[in-house]
């Protein structure tokens, strides 16, 4: 995909992750604030309804009436909210973010060779596999200890312990960051997954079939939410800049180790030396640059964030050098 493309996917996505994860968790404080003021139901018919707690508020000049039961009440409503878009929004705009910025760079954010050596496609699938068997497990602790004696401490002893494990592994297989993301990301899939597993069959049934209604004679505004789409495509589209032409990474043979260094020296030792070490990276000797060539990669060549707003004048032709060195093996 055109880097230019992925980077605006990369904005759009990233803001769209952050609302939605404040929305789900803004959703689950204010439930648990909820359950936390509830209070007795005083009206005895309420109370034979069914009514296990009741909450009198105040907000915005009006007040509100809520009411907890503790089962599903005998008659249910036409309107019923199920407070899941949620958690499924937060997944799915952070899988795809993860998706723009390891997936389709998996050669430089997911694979870190000093770590462990393997293809990008052995590695994607690997990544996607920790969400699937985090899930597979998780769900067969809760099954087998989940009902047993102090069966909740037994859950989360070994779901932590599995954590530990998963966090282990991922740091043996993946680059530092990304298998630190991977280990959240599994996590709060699996937090996703709880919802659609357990209240999907639910949601199918009663939302279908005795809920249906609730979108008849209601008009949903779709074509704002199209037409606000099509406005940001045609930013991302006018706004794009016209191609400059720069000599690709892989074009030429490998340059020498100390054509890379002079490089570095001239255009990132200003900051990643013995007296100024930015970001605890040191690029002052030979050591160091092997050791950081992953990094190096990552913010200069591949992302170009590096020098910060380009302060030493690094060029795309020293990029594309550094560029070459790294994929023949950041060899000495």
């Amino acid at each position: 995909m055109d880097a230019y493309f992925l980077d605006w996917a990369n904005l759009l996505l990233r803001w769209a992750h952050v609302i939605t994860g404040i929305a789900w968790i803004g959703a689950s404080i204010h439930f648990v604030g909820l359950d936390n003021s509830l209070t007795p139901p005083q009206d005895a018919k309420d109370r034979a309804k069914g009514v296990g707690g009741e909450l009198w508020a105040v907000h915005g000049g009006g007040f509100y009436h809520q009411q907890k039961y503790p089962v599903s009440p005998a008659l249910l409503p036409e309107r019923l909210h199920w407070s899941i878009w949620e958690s499924y929004s937060t997944w799915l705009t952070g899988f795809a973010l993860f998706a723009v910025l390891y997936l389709f760079k998996a050669q430089s954010f997911l694979i870190d060779k000093t770590v462990f050596d393997w293809s990008p496609g052995v590695a994607i699938a690997t990544a996607l596999a920790f969400f699937v068997a985090f899930w597979l497990i998780y769900d067969g602790i809760c099954r087998v200890f989940g009902e047993r004696d102090h069966g909740d401490v037994i859950v989360g002893a070994l779901v932590f312990a599995f954590i530990v494990f998963a966090s282990w592994l991922s740091c043996r297989l993946f680059a530092g960051r990304a298998a630190f993301l991977l280990v959240g990301a599994m996590m709060a899939t699996t937090m996703s997954a709880n919802v659609l597993m357990l209240a999907g069959a639910l949601i199918r049934r009663s939302f279908v079939l005795r809920h249906g209604a609730l979108a008849r004679g209601k008009t949903v505004p779709w074509e704002w939410a199209i037409v606000g789409t099509l406005a940001i495509a045609l930013a991302v589209i006018v706004l794009r800049p016209s191609q400059v032409e720069a000599p690709p990474a892989s074009a030429g043979p490998p340059p020498a180790f100390a054509q890379v260094q002079a490089i570095i020296a001239e255009r990132c030792q200003l900051c990643h030396n013995a007296v100024v070490a930015n970001m605890n990276v040191r690029l002052d000797s030979a050591e160091a640059i092997r050791a950081h060539a992953q990094e190096v990669h990552q913010q200069a060549v591949v992302q170009k964030s590096m020098p910060l707003n380009n302060a030493t004048q690094i060029t795309d032709a020293e990029r594309a050098t550094i560029g070459r060195w790294f994929e023949a093996g950041a060899r000495p």
